[in-house]
């Protein structure tokens, strides 16, 4: 990883959300990081998204000199510690949940975003917040056999929820949040437990889940359920 080996990777999905070209910088290509910033100007690229690691400090310097806006560390962490009994006050979501549970998810989804890189940057308004997070949990409770999400309860209403679904063959975490009134009885570590569950009973090999830095919470609940850090790093916003 260094600044003489960038490519560009156009973001269609990105693109279509935000209405402008958007797209992220990798590690695979031959240019240096002023020459990807020189030619994402010619492309009229308005956004473009770089992770550094978190101890390369001299390409961390770079980003920022030529403008990169820092808005978060990014914690890859996995377990492949797989249970098998789902715990008793975890359920999935119906596909097609009742409006109560569909604004209480919603509710929920939103406030799992709430130190994301899509919250912190002020480059991006709090309508595209909620438009994003909105489509990521629709998508979420969408039908499909790979992808669920799952919810405890508290007197009848969701009190927490996690999306879970597979890809490669590992359960891939989405979102998650507890309710802020209900968060310290252990809602959480109970959804991580049934992600796990989730997991092993669609054959998965492991449970992979990105956090942010700053979510110390978070962060501690994942450790108390066996995940362990694969990689730290730092992202960068490009606003051309």
């Amino acid at each position: 990883m260094t600044a003489q080996d960038i490519a560009i990777e156009p973001l269609e999905w990105d693109s279509d959300f935000f209405g402008f070209p958007v797209a992220r910088l990798t590690f695979h290509g031959k240019l240096t990081l002023d020459d990807a910033i020189a030619e994402l100007r010619v492309s009229k690229t308005r956004l473009a998204y770089l992770d550094v690691d978190a101890d390369h400090t001299s390409l961390r310097e770079k980003a920022e000199k030529l403008g990169g806006r820092f808005v978060g560390r990014r914690v890859e962490l996995v377990t492949h510690q797989l249970d098998r009994l789902m715990p008793e006050g975890v359920e999935e979501l119906s596909h097609n949940p009742d409006e109560a549970d569909r604004r209480m998810v919603r509710s929920l989804a939103l406030a799992s975003g709430e130190l994301s890189r899509f919250r912190i940057d002020p480059g991006i308004t709090d309508q595209q917040f909620t438009a994003l997070y909105d489509i990521w949990i629709e998508n979420s409770m969408a039908e499909g056999h790979d992808q669920a999400v799952l919810v405890t309860r508290v007197a009848g209403t969701v009190g927490g929820m996690i999306s879970i679904s597979m890809k490669d063959g590992v359960g891939v975490i989405g979102l998650f949040a507890v309710h802020a009134a209900h968060r310290g009885r252990g809602l959480g570590s109970e959804l991580l437990r049934g992600a796990v569950v989730w997991t092993a009973e669609h054959r998965g090999s492991a449970v992979q889940v990105t956090t942010q830095g700053e979510n110390a919470g978070a962060l501690a609940a994942y450790d108390s359920a066996d995940f362990s850090i694969e990689r730290i790093s730092d992202t960068f916003h490009f606003w051309i």
